[in-house]
């Protein structure tokens, strides 16, 4: 009887242990094909999770158990202070920031980072880790510095003509135009 009842609280657990792989296999899936940099640092500043775009963006090893201490690693300092900043929030509440950074090719590209707290034990007043996504928006920087020069062109090219227009406009006023 014994004995039953050991094999089933042993077939109980691998089913649960099978489930938990899964779930995680299913995770990590999802994190790999997310198309955006996602990496997470517990309360010592250890990399507990980074897809492989993090991995290619911040140059990190691909994932191993032992990633290493955070600064050493990202090689961007604003990022650095702004995942600590997170993690010693009293608030759970998400910070942004815009930063330029270099990809793997060389070229250097802006992201927008989302940054917060990852609680533990659903305690967000302890020194817990911090997730970051970041999200290229190096087009839309480029799309916003075209309509700034756009506008300082149009603008140029305005007050030439309007300049001619205001000084006959002031001669006429003054009645000495012809």
């Amino acid at each position: 009887d014994r004995q039953l009842m050991l094999e089933s609280a042993r077939a109980a657990a691998d089913i649960r242990q099978q489930r938990l792989t899964s779930q995680v296999e299913w995770m990590e899936a999802v994190l790999s094909n997310l198309g955006e940099p996602v990496l997470a640092v517990n309360a010592y500043d250890e990399i507990i999770l980074a897809n492989r775009d993090a991995e290619s963006l911040l140059r990190l090893k691909p994932m191993v158990t032992d990633k290493g201490r955070l600064p050493p690693i990202v090689g961007c300092e604003r990022l650095t202070n702004m995942i600590h900043e997170v993690r010693r929030r009293t608030s759970a509440t998400l910070r942004h920031e815009e930063l330029e950074l270099e990809d793997a090719t060389g070229h250097k590209r802006w992201y927008r980072a989302s940054a917060g707290k990852l609680p533990l034990a659903n305690d967000v007043s302890q020194d817990s880790g911090a997730v970051v996504v970041l999200r290229d928006i190096t087009a839309q920087r480029s799309m916003q510095k075209q309509h700034a020069e756009f506008v300082s062109s149009a603008s140029h090219e305005m007050k030439a003509p309007l300049a001619g227009i205001k000084a006959y406009v002031e001669l006429l006023a003054d009645g000495d135009a012809a």
